[in-house]
C-alpha cells in the first residue's frame, strides 16, 4: 500500500521512517522507502518537435529498492551513472508516446537541464495520473 503526504506537504528526511518504528504494529510492515514527488514543467522539444507538458519529478534510492522498484524497459537505470550522477529515467508510457528516445536531455520548470538515460515505469505510475486523481494520457502528462 502506497502512502503520500497531502499536497505542498513536506517532511524532514528520516522523520517519516522513524514514525514507523513508532508504531504499536510496526512489525507488520515490510518495507518502506522515503520519495520526494514535486510538480514541475517537462520540455523535452528536440529541433521542430515541440514537447511541453506538466509532469512529476520522482526522487528514488539509484540503487534497489524494496519498494515499488523501478522497472527499467529501454536504455539504463538510475544507477548507471554512478550513485552522485543527476540523472533521469523517463515514464516509459509517455516517452513512446511522444517517440522520444531512450535517452536525452530534458528542460525542467526550474531551468534544470537533466540527462534521462532510460525509460521505465514503477507501480504507482502503471495507469498515468495527474495530482488531481484524473486518469491522464501518456502524451499529456511526464513522469520523470
Amino acid at each position: 500500500m502506497t502512502k503520500v503526504l497531502s499536497n505542498g506537504a513536506f517532511a524532514p528526511q528520516g522523520s517519516l521512517l522513524r514514525a514507523i518504528g513508532g508504531m504499536p504494529d510496526a512489525s507488520t510492515v515490510d518495507a518502506a522507502v522515503e520519495r520526494l514527488i514535486a510538480p514541475t514543467l517537462v520540455d523535452a522539444s528536440t529541433g521542430a518537435n515541440q514537447l511541453l507538458v506538466p509532469g512529476e519529478v520522482v526522487g528514488m534510492p539509484s540503487g534497489s529498492s524494496p519498494v515499488n522498484a523501478l522497472y527499467v524497459d529501454r536504455g539504463q537505470g538510475l544507477g548507471a551513472r554512478g550513485p552522485a550522477s543527476a540523472v533521469a529515467v523517463l515514464e516509459s508510457k509517455s516517452a513512446s508516446g511522444h517517440g522520444l528516445p531512450p535517452t536525452g536531455r530534458l528542460l525542467l520548470g526550474t531551468g534544470t537541464t537533466l540527462e534521462y538515460v532510460g525509460t521505465g515505469y514503477t507501480p504507482e505510475y502503471f495507469q498515468v495520473t495527474g495530482r488531481s486523481g484524473m486518469v491522464l494520457g501518456e502524451t499529456s502528462f511526464a513522469v520523470r
